[in-house]
């Protein structure tokens, strides 16, 4: 029996070590095999996402911000809503989640977030997320025109962390898998 690289434990990987490889680990991905097999479910095309200043009231739509600021707005009947105010090249708009104070801990000022929602106007412009992802942390600044990755994530491994992982070691697993491939054929 030959070992292949792709049985190699994910902790060795580039940016993985033992810590997140535990968190990996709780998401089914234990070797560099199945970190090849955590396949995307879905693909964003920062080209074809609309601007800040051109949204629309009443349409549902995608954009990419960066978080400037964020807090928590209590209401008078008891309900906490988290705002953010996301920042593109346009314009900005305010992001509101109602009864999801805890995005407060979860989100940093200066993190690049994917929204997908309805437009609405209540004192001024809002999206009303109904999904999210953080696209990079503060330190990334690459965006323009890149088609970005949806992983399925957990709170220990968000999509950044995964994203990140993915662009280091890629190349390195489809090499390995060619190799593995062309190993099995003999």
């Amino acid at each position: 029996m030959t070992f292949s690289n792709l049985d190699r434990p994910v902790q060795f990987l580039k940016g993985v070590g033992p810590t997140r490889a535990d968190a990996l680990a709780r998401m089914g991905i234990g070797s560099a095999r199945d970190l090849l097999y955590h396949l995307p479910r879905r693909y964003d095309d920062a080209s074809t996402i609309t601007p800040i200043a051109n949204l629309e009231v009443g349409l549902e739509t995608t954009v990419v911000g960066r978080v400037r600021s964020k807090g928590v707005i209590p209401t008078r009947t008891g309900l906490r809503i988290f705002q953010a105010v996301l920042e593109d090249d346009s314009g900005m708009i305010t992001a509101s989640w109602p009864g999801q104070p805890w995005l407060d801990r979860k989100l940093s000022k200066g993190d690049v977030l994917l929204v997908s929602g309805p437009v609405r106007f209540f004192h001024g412009r809002q999206i009303q997320p109904r999904e999210f992802t953080t696209l990079s942390r503060e330190e990334d600044d690459e965006m323009g025109g890149r088609i970005f990755v949806s992983y399925r994530a957990s709170e220990e491994v968000p999509q950044w962390v995964l994203r990140r992982i993915f662009g280091t070691n890629l190349d390195k697993l489809l090499e390995w898998a060619s190799d593995d491939e062309y190993m099995s054929e003999s």
